[in-house]
């Protein structure tokens, strides 16, 4: 028999005990916390939708994206954050057009 790849995408993107689980693990750590919330942020702006407690509300498109992007901007990645994530797992080049992105008022579906 043949056993599924055993990733990110498989276990927590694809299956909800597999994303409970790791939720769970991740808010053990207030290191993993953080990124836990990014991870989470990100995949509602990328698919406009609240996944957050079997919420399948629907976001209003650019309008939304937009505040979420700044939200997940200020509060994740700049230095000024409360939960920024760790230096080591941050692309500041990737920041620094995220930031420019966001500034100047759009918010692509897959800026992050």
């Amino acid at each position: 028999q043949e056993f599924p790849e055993l990733n990110y995408e498989h276990v927590v993107s694809k299956s909800p005990i597999g994303r409970r689980l790791f939720t769970d693990f991740c808010n053990e750590s207030e290191e993993l916390k953080c990124c836990n919330k990014f991870l989470n942020d990100v995949r509602i702006l990328e698919t406009e939708r609240d996944l957050v407690d079997d919420n399948y509300e629907k976001l209003a498109p650019e309008e939304s994206r937009l505040a979420l992007a700044q939200k997940i901007y200020s509060q994740c990645l700049c230095e000024e954050a409360e939960s920024k994530l760790p230096d080591h797992l941050i692309d500041q080049d990737k920041v620094k057009i995220v930031e420019d992105k966001t500034s100047g008022g759009k918010s692509p579906v897959y800026l992050f």
